[in-house]
């Protein structure tokens, strides 16, 4: 993700500061949230407590993801989300 970072700052750097574009960083692999908590259990070797809709939506919660994106240019996922998971939890 730190590269993201430096990919925006290199593309802000070339257009002088001007306005850009609107940039996002994705595997362009949508993962669904169930399936980002597996891999997390899996992982992890433990289960989550999570009650899938034990609350009722927000009015304002966002549902859908964004994705009407440019990718942002040099940049591409390095390391999957399972070696992520396992780098972040240090296992």
């Amino acid at each position: 993700m730190i590269k993201s970072f430096i990919a925006a700052g290199k593309l802000l750097a070339a257009c002088k500061y001007d306005y850009c574009g609107t940039y996002g960083v994705s595997s362009t692999k949508p993962i669904p949230l169930r399936e980002v908590v597996k891999i997390f259990e899996n992982v992890a070797g433990k289960k989550l407590s999570i009650v899938w809709g034990g609350r009722p939506y927000r009015t304002r919660e966002v549902m859908v993801p964004w994705s009407s994106y440019k990718l942002l240019p040099g940049w591409q996922p390095k390391i999957s989300l399972q070696d992520g998971i396992k780098k972040f939890l240090g296992v």
